[in-house]
Parts: C-alpha cells; structure tokens; sequence
C-alpha cells in the first residue's frame, strides 16, 4: 500500500520510489504514485506503461 511505498523509500533511503497499484500491474495502463523523500507525491493520472516510463527517466535525470 501507500503507506508502505512511503517507508521503504525512507528505510532505503531512496531518491524516489514509484506505488503502482496492484490492480494496474497486468493491465495496459498504470496509474502510479511518485514519493519523493519530502514526503511529496506526484500522481500524474493514468498513463501508458510508454508514457510513464518516459515520465520516471525525466524525473530521475531530474535527480541526478
């Protein structure tokens, strides 16, 4: 859940973290949370697994 995409991303001390809800984890569309460290959280809506994986390597070159 939520909750825990929070935690681990704070027990691993991660830059970033993606919750991908269970349900959109076999579809063709996902609808995924960015947790920063902050405790900020990005919801760009649903996406196309294309889409979204063009939008987490812009935030993580956004990172780094």
């Amino acid at each position: 859940n939520l909750h825990r995409a929070h935690e681990k991303l704070v027990r691993k001390k991660l830059d970033l973290i993606v919750y991908n809800p269970t349900e959109t984890m076999n579809a063709v569309d996902v609808d995924p949370v960015l947790i920063y460290p902050d405790g900020r959280e990005e919801r760009p809506g649903v996406l196309t697994k294309i889409d979204f994986a063009q939008l987490l390597l812009a935030r993580a070159e956004e990172l780094f």
